[in-house]
């Protein structure tokens, strides 16, 4: 992406950078100074649940990335109520939209239990907790499943891997999958589950229900 900047970044209006609360701050950060550099005006388009933590334990670093910025484009009034209350300005309201058509309703039976995660494994996303939520379901006497889709990020998925092996439950796990792939997917679940700490407007829970 930075290379992509240097060499398409005078012949853009805007960049815009999607930007995050964990690793891909970072990325932001090189990206926005990169525009500075070059004279590109960039608009961060803000996705991390958990930026406005960001904005405390790292005050310069979001300094530098926000406060130049041409405008922020925030998807939830959460998040552009926790810049505002910063001191930020020039923040605009856009929520994350789907193309419905992509996406075909189904209704949904419910006399088993089958649980659909889709996420990055990341600590931040507490993907342990569903794997407990299997469990408590078991305990309870309910036939329930887990299946659980994305990539891993910060070793987040071996984790979940060991928790399931000492609970004595079995949990699907696929790894990242294209989006037709996960799509095609739910329709064998019937209840998704979202177990993050910090969140935004996400795009799969709005997918999900989309789905049914």
């Amino acid at each position: 992406m930075l290379w992509t900047c240097v060499r398409y970044g005078k012949a853009s209006q805007w960049v815009l950078v999607d930007t995050y609360s964990t690793q891909n701050f970072y990325y932001a950060l090189l990206v926005s100074q990169l525009c500075r550099i070059m004279g590109v005006p960039y608009i961060p388009i803000l996705h991390g649940g958990n930026l406005p933590s960001r904005l405390k334990t790292n005050p310069l670093w979001s300094q530098m990335i926000f406060k130049p910025a041409f405008a922020l484009v925030s998807p939830s009034v959460y998040l552009k109520e926790a810049f505002e209350a910063s001191g930020y300005k020039k923040l605009q309201y856009i929520p994350n939209s789907l193309e419905l058509e992509q996406y075909k309703f189904q209704e949904k039976e419910y006399s088993q239990v089958k649980l659909l995660w889709v996420r990055a494994f990341a600590s931040i996303y507490n993907p342990e907790l569903a794997v407990h939520v299997l469990k408590a379901l078991q305990d309870q006497g309910i036939n329930a499943s887990l299946c659980m889709v994305g990539p891993d990020t910060d070793g987040s998925m071996e984790r979940v891997k060991s928790l399931a092996t000492n609970l004595g439950v079995s949990v699907t796990i696929t790894g990242k999958l294209p989006k037709k792939d996960w799509i095609a997917l739910a329709k064998d679940y019937n209840i998704f589950i979202n177990t993050t700490n910090y969140d935004n407007m996400p795009v799969s829970v709005i997918e999900a229900m989309a789905l049914g």
